[in-house]
């Protein structure tokens, strides 16, 4: 009876810290990509520059909401300043309004191996 009762607990501790342990292992927003990797994180003035073409990810920690996502090119720096309320990608406003002085805010990265631009291409054809 107690081997019994002792493997049963044992099991229901396993359980619960393996859950525990599953739970911790991806500690980002749903809309963050799990190939995305945590770069910076702070609540005043972040920046980050991009190591290769890929593609930005802000998450406002305190409240788990993706403040904004975003193509980058190698070299550019990506800075989240709460106080001042706006995300500037090399230095151009991206995101203005909606951070919040305090909040932790985390930049993830996804590298990529090439960055598209959007181009319309527009077909005519001309009778002569």
């Amino acid at each position: 009876m107690f081997s019994l009762r002792h493997t049963l607990l044992s099991l229901v501790a396993a359980g619960a810290l393996s859950v525990g342990v599953v739970g911790c292992a991806n500690q980002h927003n749903a809309a963050i990509p799990p190939t995305a990797t945590s770069v910076a994180s702070g609540t005043d003035r972040v920046t980050y520059a991009a190591p290769s073409n890929g593609k930005f990810y802000v998450l406002d920690a305190r409240d788990n909401k993706l403040v904004w996502s975003g193509d980058a090119r190698k070299g550019e720096v990506l800075a989240v300043d709460g106080s001042m309320d706006k995300v500037l990608l090399d230095s151009r406003i991206v995101r203005e309004e909606g951070l919040h002085r305090g909040n932790l805010y985390r930049i993830y990265f996804e590298p990529r191996e090439t960055v598209t631009d959007k181009v319309t291409v527009e077909r005519r054809e001309l009778n002569r």
